[in-house]
């Protein structure tokens, strides 16, 4: 996708199916460097849809007519973002794989790393920003990732000013919170036997499931994870379905997010990346993860201590194929096209200004805004401060 598509939106056709208006608001001041004020915001969130969604799937927009054309599968981030937060429809992907396009989102610089490939970046990220600049431990910054996989890798960077030492606390609870593994919980303490074992060792390898150097935590927090980890085995109920790896992670990232309360949590959600194989089911998916994050966009309006501090930003890496279905009645994302290059930016918080935002941006924003939100620099970031949307 070339830096300099037109890309011009409909403010008016996008908020038909809602029934709501906006006005225009003001364009942006650059400057990732510029001073921060005094913001309500205390904590960010970000949560990535990994695996390519598109914002005609999502929202039911299409970039090619202008126009509501579907009903929307994301129908509370649709409402979130145009009712309570803001919407930026016009949100260039800053990669080119999946890698390579979640990774810019942590980073705030386009990044050209493949799926191919497991080597970090050198580019720091909002993890190391806000910890190595508030001087904090790492208990205060978190990545829960559906797969353990690459995307362990979003947690620190190998820039020598920042890296490992910075990042944030990693956890990909894939294969947690099924049947047997609660069966097995539920008797852990009571009863030992080799599930129980089974169980905590599940427990452990999550926690631990980024590479040594990676993993920031101490043998204190680890510990008092994995006692809210057997507790949620205990009380909650299955994750089955197409998105079962998706919404283990946002039930794990919401209890984080309401017990440990960190500055920064970081979510990459990937089961929509189906999509190459059945088309149902990531329109599924995409109604499932949407439903999810309701849920968790309910636990911080219900906290005291969440509701008036935490910002959250949420957005696909990239989009898919505007094209028809492939062979096996799916859809890729090879051809360029506006619904592949461009997603939606939705974002909610103590300092957002509502509306929807037709100007162009990039998703590699989301790192220096919410470094800024949070009083730091992104000093490495191309990507610009979103000053437009922030109330000053």
């Amino acid at each position: 996708m070339k830096k300099d598509t037109d890309c011009t939106f409909s403010r008016r056709s996008f908020l038909r199916i809602a029934g709501v208006g906006s006005t225009i608001l003001p364009s942006a001041l650059r400057g990732v460097f510029a001073q921060s004020p005094a913001f309500k915001t205390q904590r960010v969130v970000i949560i990535v849809f990994g695996g390519g969604v598109r914002t005609l799937d999502a929202f039911g927009f299409n970039y090619d007519t202008q126009r509501q054309d579907r009903t929307p599968n994301a129908r509370s981030l649709m409402e979130l973002g145009l009712k309570e937060g803001a919407m930026f429809p016009a949100t260039r992907a800053a990669g080119g794989s999946h890698y390579g396009a979640s990774l810019a989102i942590f980073t705030g610089v386009p990044e050209g790393m493949t799926e191919r490939s497991m080597q970090r970046t050198l580019n720091p990220t909002v993890f190391e920003y806000v910890r190595k600049q508030k001087n904090l431990d790492a208990n205060h910054v978190w990545l829960v990732a559906s797969s353990p996989g690459q995307s362990l890798n979003f947690g620190h960077s190998v820039h020598p000013d920042y890296g490992a030492r910075y990042g944030a606390n990693v956890l990909s609870p894939e294969g947690l919170l099924n049947p047997a593994l609660a069966q097995a919980a539920q008797r852990h303490g009571v009863q030992p036997d080799d599930a129980a074992a089974d169980a905590v060792h599940r427990l452990r390898s999550a926690l631990n499931a980024a590479p040594p150097e990676g993993f920031a935590s101490d043998a204190s927090t680890t510990r008092q994870m994995e006692r809210r980890l057997m507790q949620m085995l205990n009380d909650a109920k299955p994750f089955t379905g197409v998105n079962a790896a998706d919404a283990r992670t946002m039930a794990v990232a919401t209890d984080i997010l309401k017990t440990v309360k960190p500055l920064v949590l970081g979510v990459h959600l990937d089961n929509a990346d189906i999509a190459h194989t059945s088309y149902r089911n990531y329109l599924q998916v995409i109604s499932d993860n949407d439903r999810a994050i309701q849920q968790m966009m309910n636990t911080i309006k219900a906290d005291p201590q969440l509701k008036d501090s935490t910002t959250v930003f949420i957005l696909p890496e990239f989009g898919r194929d505007a094209g028809s279905p492939n062979k096996f009645g799916g859809l890729d994302h090879i051809s360029p096209s506006l619904h592949l290059g461009y997603v939606t930016l939705v974002v909610w918080g103590p300092d957002v200004k509502k509306g929807i935002y037709n100007k162009e941006i990039s998703a590699a924003d989301v790192c220096p805004t919410a470094c800024y939100l949070l009083g730091v620099k992104a000093e490495h970031a191309k990507g610009r401060v979103l000053t437009e949307v922030l109330a000053q």
